[in-house]
């Protein structure tokens, strides 16, 4: 190794000319991971398998038995929230840490609340007094025609008519009932209506709290690429005690810090992948914020009868679904890519510099990719960071 400098930069100054001595010995560190530290990593690849798993046969009964699917929508669109929600307080939406607390993925669950909260509406809305004004019972749902808007009033029909709805919806009711049955039948129409009242609440809530959080991220990434001197830190085991200073293939120096508690030595890269996905963040979710407010306007004006090819019903946020599908997608490549390479801005060889009292030391070592095991650690201790004692133990 031959670089340009003549000290290595530490508190004491170590000459270069003893390292050089030290490595004529020939040690070595051996081989280690480096991983990322806290909040450095994205989901682990085997997470974003198994949310595609879950995910995608839901998107696809959405389709076309959406209300079928209600109540899982809302418990998997409620976790979705959780955890982003969950991030944002233990990073404090700290740029670094952009990995863990990017609110890409909301836009799969905020479509799929605007997807139900609308069908919903559609529905039951004449038989609740707050929307009554506005949904209007519609007896002959028209075939023909792309538009149809929900408010859309028809006074061809004096009658009370029946609710727009899917022919699975309408044959769910059964036959009209006789007079002995009368008072059973309104007892149980009643509890339907008050059942999708409920979750029609809890739908509008989660829209909500997803398109909060999506604008709060955005900020928060705005601010975040104007911070200079963007760092990471990783870890690695070959960095033991008495370690000052790591040097790479291209002369780099790196300091590196002791984390008595968990063992191991660290050292501040260069965020380059984090500035990228702050990037990413403002650009890509801007776009999703907008293809959420396309979803809901053609949700409220396109005709529920109305099917692409004779197939599929058009009345679906398709928007919010492929894209959501596609993100995942991507951060499972990511997710593989990152776990399989070492950071921007260290080489694959290092040699470690250490000092036991006046004598220094320094041995030849061998960084590896962190692998799954490494996102799971940086991932996860970063977004449970403010659990505290109950996740890292009683000596964190």
């Amino acid at each position: 190794m031959s670089c340009p400098f003549p000290n290595i930069t530490t508190t004491p100054t170590i000459p270069y000319q003893d390292v050089v001595l030290s490595l004529a010995k020939n040690l070595t560190c051996g081989t280690g991971y480096l991983r990322p530290d806290v909040g450095g990593s994205l989901p682990p690849w085997i997470l974003t398998v198994l949310a595609i798993v879950l995910e995608l046969p839901v998107v696809i009964v959405r389709i076309a038995r959406w209300e079928k699917t209600q109540l899982i929508c809302l418990f998997i669109s409620t976790l979705g929230a959780y955890i982003i929600t969950q991030a944002y307080i233990s990073t404090h939406l700290s740029p670094d840490k952009v990995l863990v607390w990017t609110p890409i993925s909301l836009v799969l669950p905020a479509g799929a609340m605007i997807h139900q909260l609308v069908l919903l509406v559609e529905m039951r809305g004449s038989q609740i007094p707050l929307l009554r004004g506005i949904i209007v019972e519609r007896t002959e749902p028209s075939d023909r025609g792309f538009l149809n808007p929900l408010w859309f009033r028809r006074k061809n029909s004096p009658g009370p008519g029946l609710e727009l709805a899917d022919a699975h919806e309408l044959a769910d009711r059964g036959p009209e009932p006789d007079e002995g049955n009368e008072h059973q039948t309104s007892s149980s129409t009643n509890s339907q209506v008050h059942g999708t009242l409920i979750i029609m609440v809890c739908s509008l809530s989660v829209l909500v709290w997803c398109t909060v959080l999506e604008i709060r991220g955005l900020v928060a990434a705005v601010h975040g690429l104007n911070v200079d001197h963007l760092e990471l830190s990783w870890c690695s085991p070959i960095f033991t005690n008495f370690s000052l200073v790591v040097l790479d293939g291209n002369c780099n120096q790196y300091k590196i810090t002791q984390d008595v508690k968990k063992g191991i030595g660290c050292i501040k890269l260069r965020g380059t992948e984090q500035r990228h996905w702050l990037r990413a963040t403002i650009v890509l979710t801007s776009i999703f914020l907008v293809t959420q407010l396309l979803d809901l306007v053609l949700m409220l004006l396109v005709n529920s009868k109305y099917r692409i090819m004779k197939a599929v019903k058009m009345k679906r946020p398709w928007f919010s679904m492929i894209f959501g599908i596609l993100w995942l997608v991507v951060i499972l490549v990511f997710g593989v890519v990152e776990a399989s390479n070492l950071p921007t801005g260290i080489t694959e060889r290092v040699w470690v510099v250490m000092k036991v009292g006046n004598d220094v030391a320094a041995c030849t070592g061998n960084l590896t990719p962190a692998g799954l095991r490494g996102a799971v650690i940086g991932w996860t201790d970063g977004l449970l960071k403010s659990w505290g004692a109950v996740y890292f133990g009683s000596s964190a």
